[in-house]
């Protein structure tokens, strides 16, 4: 079964945002989604998202705005695996 999803998506506009009260938050940037080789590569999307993430970043930095990685660390026998029938 596949599904297809639309969503409408804003256009992008410039805000200014004040580097003192601002900070990057990446969720689950990770080499098995993200990268070739990973167990679930998702292909060039991903490759792209990692090069936008990877600019933003970048940007940041050189303003001196803070970047917290967030990832998951779970247990092969995790519930999230197990009750899904999921490999870890």
């Amino acid at each position: 079964m596949k599904l297809a999803v639309e969503i409408e998506v804003p256009e992008t506009r410039d805000v200014s945002l004040d580097p003192a009260k601002t900070a990057i938050v990446v969720i689950d940037m990770e080499n098995e989604f993200c990268a070739p080789g990973g167990t679930k590569f998702m292909g060039s999307p991903a490759q792209a998202a990692v090069r936008a993430v990877a600019a933003l970043i970048e940007r940041g930095r050189q303003r001196g705005v803070p970047v917290i990685w967030v990832r998951s660390v779970r247990e092969p026998d995790a519930l999230e695996f197990t009750a899904f029938k999921q490999n870890a």
